[in-house]
């Protein structure tokens, strides 16, 4: 209930409910053990931010939803060719597309059990935020061909760099 992750113990599954025994008050990572194997869910500090081209409307909105779900602390539109985003209130007072990826943003988190609210940054430029240097591996979904710096393959990055990374980031289109 405080949004912390415990380490606890499973004591009876129903249809309609759980119960936990917490086996220690200390703050964890959160993991899964079965027996004597173990697997960590999302490694302890470890930042996933995700920079996407946003498509349009309820495309959007799901995009959103789906990658609290999976686990990105940070969603950052990216300014594109070809992406219109409408992140400002008009002048009918309807709020933009930001706002409401805000809000979708935590209701996501608080249907997945997520312990932290992801964050939905001010939109940027890829150049802008490759610049600022704030992540210690950056991965794509895609290979941009017109970048100025030296971008990698989400295939060619070696997995020893991502088991001791801080933080990541995850570039992915659309197109432009």
């Amino acid at each position: 209930a405080d949004g912390k992750i415990r380490k606890a113990e499973v004591v009876s599954i129903s249809k309609s409910a759980s119960e936990l025994k917490i086996l220690d008050s200390a703050e964890t990572t959160a993991g899964i053990s079965l027996g004597t194997s173990s697997m960590n869910v999302n490694p302890a500090g470890m930042r996933l931010s995700l920079a996407v081209g946003m498509p349009k409307a309820a495309r959007g909105d799901w995009l959103v939803e789906k990658a609290v779900e999976l686990g990105a602390s940070d969603i950052i539109p990216l300014t594109t060719k070809h992406a219109v985003l409408k992140t400002k209130v008009d002048s009918d007072g309807e709020s933009g597309r930001l706002d409401r990826w805000r809000r979708l943003a935590l209701a996501a988190a608080k249907q997945s059990l997520t312990p932290e609210i992801p964050s939905v940054l001010e939109p940027q430029s890829i150049d802008t935020l490759i610049a600022a240097r704030k992540y210690d591996v950056v991965m794509w979904g895609c290979m941009p061909t017109d970048l100025t710096h030296n971008p990698k393959s989400l295939l060619s990055i070696p997995q020893t760099s991502l088991i001791h990374a801080k933080s990541i980031l995850l570039c992915v289109g659309p197109e432009g």
